[in-house]
């Protein structure tokens, strides 16, 4: 599952695993999130921890291009750039969400 990027680092997605899985970087089955996309400017790549550890110090990291259709491309540079609030848009602090 995509999560969404991270405040620090907001080109990288953190891939959640929410069932066991292969992953073709390193060669095993995923139980827990080792998996993340990072954006490039015009491109969207798959790496993994685990693989990333088993790599030479010398190596680039093991990575996957993604590929996009034409479809989204035009979707996503319709998506404004998202903006922390300053300000909660909640008023009553003790109002519970489910």
């Amino acid at each position: 599952m995509l999560s969404y990027s991270l405040e620090k680092y907001p080109d990288i997605f953190p891939l959640t695993c929410i069932t066991s899985s292969h992953c073709p970087l390193c060669n095993q089955e995923h139980t827990s999130d080792n998996a993340y996309i990072i954006r490039n400017k015009k491109s969207y790549s798959f790496y993994c921890h685990h693989a990333n550890q088993k790599k030479e110090p010398e190596v680039r990291k093991p990575l996957i291009k993604l590929t996009i259709d034409e479809l989204a491309k035009k979707r996503e540079k319709r998506f404004s750039e998202l903006v922390k609030l300053k300000k909660p848009r909640i008023s009553d602090s003790n109002d519970h969400f489910v």
